[in-house]
């Protein structure tokens, strides 16, 4: 699958739960289907300037291989659908109803995130090439 059929996932790479999330995205989904690209990366800008870093770090970014761009628990469906085993749970969380909820998990989750990294012991990022150039963490983020 060429990088025009792929879907582009944005993400904050200095999030330890958040890299761990793309770490069994990557292990679970077809090679080629979906490219990570860290929001602090200078890939992301150049290659997506429309998308500010603090969009990208207010909730995950996912981009479709038509353009469409999904934001936080609208991305969850897109990117569940990629994962072998897992697909089924993208059609679900898709759902009216299940949809709104999610939103609401997302959007009480997100803020909390590297809350939950310490919570769960999970403290180091190493997925993506871009990460070894990242500005450092900005110290107002929700630790």
């Amino acid at each position: 699958m060429d990088s025009q059929q792929s879907f582009v996932l944005i993400y904050d790479a200095q999030c330890p739960i958040c890299c761990a999330a793309v770490m069994e995205l990557k292990k679970r989904t077809v090679p080629g289907a979906m490219e990570p690209i860290a929001c602090q990366s200078e890939e992301r800008a150049a290659r997506f300037p429309h998308i500010s870093e603090t969009e990208c770090l207010r909730a995950v970014q996912v981009i479709a291989p038509d353009g469409t761009i999904y934001q936080g628990a609208k991305a969850l469906p897109h990117l569940l659908r990629l994962m072998r085993r897992w697909r089924w749970l993208g059609h679900v969380v898709a759902l009216p109803g299940i949809s709104g909820i999610a939103h609401y998990v997302y959007q009480w989750f997100a803020p909390r995130r590297y809350w939950f990294s310490q919570l769960l012991g999970v403290s180091k990022c190493h997925t993506h090439r871009a990460t070894a150039a990242l500005k450092p963490r900005k110290s107002n983020d929700n630790d």
